[in-house]
């Protein structure tokens, strides 16, 4: 499943609004970041945005790091640290920005 476009319209709204947002954050933004914080999704303190991207990386949409670790290789999630923080960076996969492409030539459409 990791290298096939998966249907955003087979999410629930709050994984598809999150990789949207997260699409726009790593490629749509004037200045876009190549990894994301969930905080900087509006995420706060007990809020669903970190199961909401670890549910969206088991359906290899999305990839996550050690916010302080290295880069994970090509394809493949990051490594927890040892003593280190919970806390994981989130960057779009291929098979992401693509789902992210089709879900919107199919909204425009149906427009």
């Amino acid at each position: 499943m990791r290298g096939e476009s998966i249907a955003l319209a087979s999410l629930t709204e709050l994984q598809r609004d999150l990789m949207l947002a997260l699409h726009w954050v790593n490629y749509g933004s004037s200045y876009p970041q190549a990894w994301c914080r969930p905080m900087d999704l509006g995420a706060s303190n007990g809020s669903h945005h970190s199961g909401t991207l670890q549910a969206l990386a088991r359906k290899g949409l999305v990839r996550f790091k050690q916010r302080r670790g290295e880069e994970p290789p090509e394809g493949e999630n990051g490594r927890k640290l040892w003593r280190g923080r919970g806390s994981k960076s989130y960057q779009v996969t291929p098979a992401g920005r693509l789902s992210v492409e089709v879900w919107r030539a199919a909204q425009r459409a149906a427009c």
